[in-house]
C-alpha cells in the first residue's frame, strides 16, 4: 500500500508565497536586465515544491520499506536493518513534509543512518511498520 506524506500548513504556505512572488515579478516585469533570469529561477522553485508535494510517498515493498521523494530520494530500507523507530516532532528534512514524523535509525554497512518520514495516518503506519520489523526479527513467525 502506498502512503502519501502528510503536508503541514506551513509547508504549503511556502508554495503559496513562491507563486505570489512569481506572479508579482511577472506582473511588474523586469525592472533591471538581470531580473529576467531571476524570474526564470523563481518559476522553477514552485515546480520543485509541487513535485515534492505529489511525489513523496512510502511503500511496504516486500522485505523493505521504500521511501520515495521525487528524483532525489529513492531509498529501500530492509526491515531487518531497522535498529530504532520512534515518533518525533521535528523539522528535519528529507522525505518528510510535516513536523509530525517517524524517525527510523537503520544500519547501512557498518554505519547507522537516520531517515525521517511523515506518512498520513502516522499511528496506523507505525503499527504496520513495527509489525513487519517484529516479523522479520522473529524469522517470519508472528
Amino acid at each position: 500500500m502506498k502512503y502519501k506524506s502528510k503536508i503541514d500548513w506551513w509547508y504549503a504556505g511556502i508554495y503559496v508565497v513562491l507563486y505570489a512572488c512569481l506572479f508579482y515579478c511577472i506582473a511588474v516585469g523586469p525592472i533591471w536586465p538581470g531580473m529576467a533570469f531571476g524570474i526564470i529561477i523563481l518559476a522553477f522553485l514552485p515546480l520543485c515544491v509541487l513535485l515534492h508535494f505529489v511525489d513523496t510517498y512510502y511503500i511496504f515493498e516486500g522485505p523493505c520499506l521504500r521511501i520515495h521523494s521525487w528524483p532525489f530520494i529513492n531509498r529501500r530500507i530492509p526491515y531487518g536493518n531497522m535498529a530504532a523507530i520512534k515518533k518525533v516532532n521535528s523539522f528535519a528534512g528529507g522525505a518528510s513534509l510535516s513536523s509530525q514524523q517517524i524517525e527510523i535509525q537503520y544500519l547501512k554497512g557498518k554505519k547507522t543512518k537516520t531517515a525521517y518520514i511523515s506518512p498520513k495516518g502516522r499511528e496506523e503506519f507505525m503499527k504496520k511498520l513495527m509489525d513487519r520489523v517484529d516479523e522479520e526479527r522473529n524469522g517470519g513467525k508472528s
